[in-house]
């Protein structure tokens, strides 16, 4: 079986999610998975590596 991943970055179960939801219905017509990844249910934080590089800064290695 083939896997679609979806990336939903909002909390509100509104028109994104309802679109996802009839894509997946679609997919699942031909045999396709659609995985929903909520980005809001993970705590995500800025690089500070990337951060660091982007102002000039040297990153510390521990």
């Amino acid at each position: 079986m083939k896997k679609v991943v979806a990336l939903l970055g909002t909390k509100r179960k509104v028109n994104t999610y309802k679109l996802l939801l009839n894509i997946r219905n679609l997919l699942a017509e031909h045999n396709i998975e659609l995985e929903i990844i909520e980005l809001y249910k993970y705590d995500m934080n800025d690089c500070v590596g990337s951060l660091n590089e982007l102002i000039g800064l040297e990153v510390q290695k521990s």
